[in-house]
């Protein structure tokens, strides 16, 4: 399929491959991509007139494809807010760089 512009559903995500990345048509900068196996949920904002993808989670418990949307639409609003959070909570990898 590729990377391609569609309204992100339950029925699209079971349909994804590996490599695939959908942009969703009703939410500007919200996508899906699917990497291996899984699919994650990601946001792209504009933050100092750079831009940042946000990670929201994996598909699943309790990502579905609205909790996604709902969740991206708050990360839109307030970026900063997310990205505090962020900061507040590490991943493994971030707190294994130097």
């Amino acid at each position: 399929m590729g990377n391609f512009r569609a309204r992100i559903t339950k029925s699209l995500i079971d349909r994804l491959q590996p490599g695939d990345y959908v942009s969703d048509i009703s939410l500007n900068g919200f996508a899906a991509r699917c990497q291996n196996i899984c699919v994650s949920y990601v946001v792209k904002v504009s933050i100092n007139n750079r831009a940042k993808l946000f990670t929201i989670g994996k598909h699943g418990q309790p990502w579905t494809p609205d909790a996604a949307r709902k969740r991206a639409m708050e990360i839109k609003c307030d970026p900063y807010a997310a990205m505090k959070e962020k900061i507040k909570n590490p991943t493994v990898k971030e707190l294994a760089k130097p």
